[in-house]
């Protein structure tokens, strides 16, 4: 049998790998423990789990009860036998990534059809991988709408009923906003319709034009289709919502920033960042060269940029955020129908009119938007990737794993946004608020838990509690480091250890030296300069320095607000070279960062408090110093004969410099080393919080540059836990590349076989509806048994064989 390369095989191919690669990114990046981006992810994690796992009704805890008393995405139901094959982030995002990137497949069949060029619209197809506007994170509802709406469109321009039925209900059932978009397709097959033909019709008798209009053979039906689906939906969605919140929330209310009932309020709101809204517009279209500006496709767009025109709320409009799945899917789509329109031209050919392609001018413009397009990824996503790929998973990031070993689905589990989803491979039930749970799962630099709860594990850094426990820990794995910069002359911190035996170190690190000038002259006396009032100090360089910080020793009265300093060559405030502030609450002393370099002369030091209730002691003594008052409308300057003291520090070597400290722990005994205080701590809980007391002499502080406390805490018993699958990221990838090279090189079907992919159509639809039931006699415990996650997973992966059947069998022959 001859092998021959599609290019449709070739797009499918480099499409899975995209899809293997945003998978394999964004999910180990989730173990690298930055996770502050992705709450809503965890909502559609919960929400999912809970279902499958715990007989609730979708419900999270991120904010709070069921998913569909806030939105009405009914596509959750549909989504839940996949889910189950694998349900945690990773196969979320899987789900994700497949249904975002697949439209490069009917992007390719849809150009093909437009340009009858195969290379070209295989590049042009391409481009869309790397459209910077398309947002793989976090797993958004709103997001899986973009890849509906492109298999929709192509199913109506190929007039395929059941694929344009199935892909526009997908597109409708992902959020309440869509069916918006679903009227706008049914303006768009009204214009395409022969209701504008004969329009256009006479418009070419009267005044002897040539227009043309593309015409949907089965108008009339899409037309029906889309609006009364598109209406029907909007009203499902209503009630939904309203079912689901038991009144307490309405559909309407998730039009953030506007009221859509109060003309006033629509009025005023577009004339709210009006540019904005319109740039980012044009941010989404601008990769594809606004083409979609020369097709009624354009209209596709106009129901999510009319709704930003009348909200006041900046997420929708800023560029970046996962609403731009709205407006990306019909740029990509409009390209291709710009391409053609532009590309185009009427020839008269024995009285007929045939419309042809300018090759040249085609296929200039799909170089030109892959060149774009390619620069626009690699400034925006590509230089990231390269700088955090993530190949291997630090050791002491994997211990939170360990740490929540004995976790099941169901516990209730308190943690922080950071360290949620990896906690929710275990357990659906976790919460980064509240604190009436079964479990804690802290850093150990973060404190004790409240009273009533024991430490049941600990790994690493992380610290399990459970309620009421109060025997052994399953295991003892403690073992962490702590940084801490060092501002003042006194500074405390706490470690958290429990019952055992440690080994605890201290390191006071330095990465150079200072030399030290003291300016101004010191005094007993002190002077309240009250909030926006203090002094400019005159002071003199002898040689060329670079500054480092300057020292003062003014306390401040109560209150959390700024001492702010600043460097000028005289006492005007346009002359000033540089700022630094301090913010603390009430410090007693201050150290302003510098990075400038001085060459001799006269130079001034500004000091004065910001904020409320602001105001610093100052210690002065006759002097040539002048008073300030300084805010927001200007500067006043006042004579006024006093002076004070402060230290200036230039850096002159690198040197690493380090004090170390260790001592075996037991029960927290005592610990001095050098000028270190001793340990101090108390007893809380079955735990002690240790505290760790430093304390520097003046000119020890101001000698070191960029000093700072490191301190270790390592239980005797550590067995530090490794998984090899995150030593090396790459590893579990290999099998996924290894079947997609081997499904690449197999030969396609050489006969049409119908009935394979008739029966595997056929049983996808009724395999669903038979999970559904399953589900439903289970979830509602009229056949208790059926409730079962393996009979979930089941369902997900027949059918997912099934669709991949279909599918290889479908295109094949395209």
């Amino acid at each position: 049998m001859k092998f021959k390369i599609t290019r449709l095989r070739i797009i499918v191919f480099i499409t899975y790998l995209w899809v293997l690669f945003q998978t394999w990114y964004y999910s180990m990046s989730v173990f690298k423990l930055h996770n502050f981006y992705i709450i809503d992810t965890d909502t559609y994690l919960q929400s999912l789990s809970s279902a499958i796992f715990s007989n609730k009704f979708f419900v999270n805890t991120v904010p709070g009860g069921s998913f569909f008393s806030v939105h009405a995405s009914f596509i959750l139901f549909l989504l839940l036998p996949f889910y189950s094959i694998y349900p945690n982030f990773i196969g979320l995002y899987s789900i994700q990534n497949i249904i975002i990137f697949s439209p490069t497949i009917p992007l390719f069949l849809l150009a093909r059809k437009r340009l009858g060029d195969n290379n070209y619209s295989m590049l042009l197809a391409l481009s869309y991988l790397i459209y910077p506007a398309i947002t793989p994170v976090p797993f958004e509802a709103v997001t899986l709408f973009s890849g509906f709406a492109v298999f929709a469109y192509y199913f109506l321009d190929e007039d395929k009923k059941i694929g344009f039925i199935i892909s526009f209900l997908l597109m409708l059932s992902t959020i309440e906003f869509n069916p918006f978009i679903g009227i706008a397709f049914f303006i768009l097959i009204l214009i395409r319709s022969g209701i504008t033909k004969n329009i256009l019709n006479y418009i070419n008798k009267i005044f002897h034009t040539e227009l043309n209009v593309r015409i949907y053979n089965s108008w009339r039906f899409y037309a029906l289709f889309s609006l009364i689906s598109s209406i029907v939906i909007m009203y499902l969605d209503i009630k939904f919502i309203a079912f689901a919140s038991h009144g307490t929330h309405s559909a309407l209310q998730n039009s953030y920033g506007t009221n859509i009932l109060s003309l006033k309020n629509i009025i005023t709101n577009i004339k709210t960042d009006t540019s904005s809204k319109i740039n980012y517009a044009m941010l989404v279209n601008a990769p594809y060269l606004f083409l979609s500006l020369f097709d009624p496709v354009l209209i596709l767009q106009f129901p999510w940029i009319g709704f930003d025109l009348i909200s006041s709320f900046n997420a929708y409009w800023s560029y970046g955020i996962y609403y731009e799945a709205y407006l990306w899917p019909f740029a990509a789509i409009g390209a291709v129908e710009g391409l053609y329109r532009i590309s185009s031209y009427v020839k008269k050919i024995d009285n007929k009119r045939i419309i042809k392609i300018n090759p040249s001018r085609a296929k200039k413009l799909i170089i030109l938007i892959f060149i774009v397009m390619l620069i626009s990824w690699a400034y925006q996503d590509g230089i990231g990737y390269s700088q955090n790929m993530p190949v291997h998973i630090n050791i002491k990031d994997q211990q939170l794993l360990k740490a929540i070993s004995p976790l099941n689905e169901s516990s209730s589990v308190f943690t922080s946004e950071n360290n949620m989803p990896v906690v929710e491979l275990k357990s659906w039930d976790t919460w980064f608020y509240g604190n009436n749970k079964e479990y804690f799962i802290l850093n150990a630099t973060s404190g004790s838990p409240p009273s009533g709860y024991g430490v049941y594990d600990a790994a690493g850094r992380y610290v399990l509690f459970k309620k009421g426990y109060d025997n052994k820990p399953l295991f003892n794995d403690l073992n962490y480091t702590r940084h801490y910069n060092i501002d003042t002359i006194d500074q405390s911190f706490n470690v958290l250890v429990f019952n055992g035996n440690y080994t605890v170190k201290l390191y006071l690190k330095s990465d150079g030296y200072n030399n030290i000038y003291s300016e101004g002259k010191s005094s007993n006396e002190t002077k309240y300069f009250p909030v926006n009032t203090g002094i400019i100090i005159p002071f003199n360089i002898n040689k060329t320095m670079k500054i480092t910080y300057i020292y003062t020793d003014y306390p401040m009265t109560y209150g959390y607000y700024t001492v702010n300093s600043a460097i000028s060559r005289n006492e005007s405030r346009s002359s000033i070279i540089d700022y630094s502030n301090y913010t603390n609450y009430a410090s007693s002393s201050e150290k302003f960062y510098y990075n400038i370099i001085l060459n001799p002369g006269t130079y001034y030091f500004w000091i004065y408090s910001s904020g409320y209730p602001g105001g610093i002691y100052i210690p002065v003594s006759h002097g040539s110093s002048k008073l300030i008052k300084i805010d927001d409308t200007g500067t006043e300057l006042y004579n006024y004969n006093l002076t004070s003291s402060f230290t200036i520090t230039s850096f002159t070597k690198h040197k690493n410099v380090e004090y170390s400290a260790s001592s075996l722990l037991l029960h927290a005994s005592n610990l001095s080393v050098n000028r270190l205080y001793k340990f101090k701590s108390y007893y809380h809980n079955g735990t002690y919080l240790i505290l760790v007391g430093l304390r520097l002499n003046e000119t020890s502080l101001l000698e070191l540059n960029n000093p700072e406390i490191i301190i270790t805490v390592t239980s005797d018993h550590a067995d530090p836990y490794n998984n090899i699958f995150l030593d090396n990221t790459l590893i579990p990838l290999m099998p996924f590349i290894i079947g997609g090279i081997i499904a690449f090189i197999i030969p396609g079907y050489k006969k049409d076989h119908r009935r394979l992919k008739r029966i595997s159509g056929l049983l996808v639809p009724e395999l669903m509806l038979i999970f559904g039931i399953i589900f439903a006699y289970g979830y509602l415990n009229i056949i208790r048994m059926l409730y079962n996650v393996y009979i979930f997973a089941a369902f997900g992966i027949s059918i997912s064989i099934l669709l991949l059947i279909y599918l290889y069998i479908y295109y094949s022959k395209t």
